[in-house]
This record gives C-alpha cells, sequence and structure tokens, in this order.
C-alpha cells in the first residue's frame, strides 16, 4: 500500500464509517479531492487517494475526542 493508492467512494465510506452521501459531501466542499474520474455510461465514479481520505478520518477522531473530553469538563 503507497499513500498514492486510489480507493472507490465506497471504500472511502467505509474507512470514514459513513454513508457515501458524506463522502460526496466532503468532495463538493473541496476537503476530499477526486484524484481520478472514470465514467460507466453516464455514471460517475470518482477515486480518491487513501492518504487524504485518511487525514479526514484523523481529523474527525481528533474532533470527537475533544468533544469528549469538554463533556467530561462540563
Amino acid at each position: 500500500m503507497t499513500d498514492d493508492e486510489l480507493i472507490s467512494g465506497a471504500e472511502a465510506a467505509r474507512l470514514m464509517n459513513a454513508k457515501r452521501s458524506e463522502v460526496t459531501h466532503y468532495e463538493k466542499r473541496g476537503t476530499l479531492p477526486v484524484a481520478k474520474e472514470e465514467w460507466e455510461g453516464n455514471r460517475r465514479k470518482p477515486w480518491y487517494r487513501r492518504s487524504d481520505v485518511e487525514k479526514i478520518v484523523a481529523f474527525r477522531q481528533a474532533r470527537d475526542n475533544m468533544n469528549a473530553v469538554s463533556a467530561e469538563n462540563a
């Protein structure tokens, strides 16, 4: 596995423990860039870099940990 490994939207959603629509949300906001696009007829199939998805996962975990600490101190 390399940092430039490309993964599908479904795999990105699995790594993020999220719905596929949330992956699309990150993409549309510009947070998750599309590394490659393929077309099957009129259907678009985006591919993402695993390292980009892992950065989002790490950010979400850090955010959740901060929220948990804040809730404990409240």
